[in-house]
């Protein structure tokens, strides 16, 4: 796995949890957070399929 994956995240609000941690056990808020943000930047999809969007949309900017 990539340590991008692996790291525990240093920000935000699930800083402290990696990515492949999240993606094991998504929250239904944080499925609804995303789902949110894709319906209102529909460009963050992109050319990536959802999964990529959402470890992107979880690592920030």
């Amino acid at each position: 796995s990539s340590p991008s994956l692996t790291a525990p995240l240093p920000k935000g609000p699930y800083r402290g949890k990696s990515v492949q941690e999240i993606l094991k056990n998504p929250s239904p808020d944080l499925v609804r957070a995303f789902y949110e943000h894709v319906l209102e930047n529909p460009e963050a999809l992109g050319e990536n399929d959802v999964v990529n969007a959402f470890v992107e949309w979880l690592l920030g900017p």
